[in-house]
């Protein structure tokens, strides 16, 4: 056998091996754009640098039939690439997305390596003891609302530990997709900033139906995503490279302002003789934005 034809053989396993690696990140733990937002492809291309190519390379260079220590170099440079895989692949086991979680305006991805054991025994459902294997599951985070729970939110807050580190306030996404469509935006307001935008939304609208579809931010460890969701359902439909910060922040602002300016002016002191002056503002309570409510 030539070198050539061994480099060959060993490339064309690496290349079949590599191919079952990414398949598995691609397409059950890191699906769509998550690989991208959360680092994944550094370890990527150390999986496919070392196992893929530097591999053959060093089996075309060492090769030589006649050596007499030809199988022993092969099981180096074998036990070289197995190594560097077991490596690539644990580091991105645990940092897999584990769960996308709803939390009160918006999605976070959550690594599996983000829980905390302690946090994670502490879960009222059985099933958020533990990260899956079969990719990311879509998670609803509900605030606490006794005194207690509040006191804990808040300090953990301050440290940088919001309530998507504490698995026992997950609950399962389906039973509160109501209440993710209240927080959900129309893609209308994503339009204007970039031509580019501007044609992903008219593809998806034309997929998908303009008034069947909404969208809420997704918050990643590298980048910021806009997630759009079925407007019956809030089933995640697609993923779009869109920041959309800032144009939701300039939403909610217009509506604090329109809320401020349609508020009543504050009623009149007494005047000396006990008698109130009536106020142009009258008594009548000005109702909260029903767009807040159901955007």
């Amino acid at each position: 056998m030539t070198r050539w034809r061994a480099a060959g053989i060993h490339l064309l396993l690496s290349a079949l091996l590599g191919v079952c690696v990414l398949a598995l990140l691609f397409f059950v733990w890191y699906p769509g754009p998550l690989f991208r937002v959360t680092g994944g492809e550094k370890l990527l291309l150390l999986i496919v640098g070392i196992d893929v190519v530097a591999g053959p390379l060093l089996t075309l260079v060492v090769f030589n039939a006649k050596k007499r220590l030809i199988k022993l170099d092969l099981a180096i440079i074998g036990i070289i690439q197995i190594c560097f895989l077991v490596y690539g692949l644990t580091t991105m086991t645990v940092a897999r997305p584990a769960y996308i979680a709803f939390v009160v305006d918006r999605f976070v991805v959550m690594p599996a390596n983000g829980l905390s054991p302690e946090d994670q025994a502490e879960a009222t459902d059985p099933r958020y003891r533990s990260a899956g294997w079969l990719g990311p599951d879509w998670v609803f985070v509900e605030r606490p609302t006794d005194q207690e729970g509040l006191m804990e939110a808040f300090e953990s807050g301050l440290a940088g530990k919001d309530l998507e580190y504490f698995p026992k306030y997950y609950r399962p996404y389906g039973e509160h997709s109501a209440e993710v469509l209240k927080r959900a935006w129309p893609l209308a307001l994503l339009r204007g900033q970039n031509p580019v935008w501007d044609d992903w939304i008219n593809a998806l609208e034309s997929k998908h139906g303009a008034e069947q579809i909404l969208f809420l931010p997704l918050k990643a460890k590298l980048a910021d995503m806009t997630l759009v969701v079925d407007k019956r359902s809030a089933e995640p439909l697609e993923y779009l490279d869109i920041n959309p910060w800032s144009a939701v922040q300039r939403e909610q602002l217009k509506r604090a302002e329109s809320r401020a300016s349609a508020a009543p002016e504050p009623a009149s002191p007494p005047k000396a003789d006990g008698t109130d002056e009536p106020s142009d503002g009258g008594d009548a309570m000005v109702q909260e934005n029903q767009e807040d409510a159901e955007h």
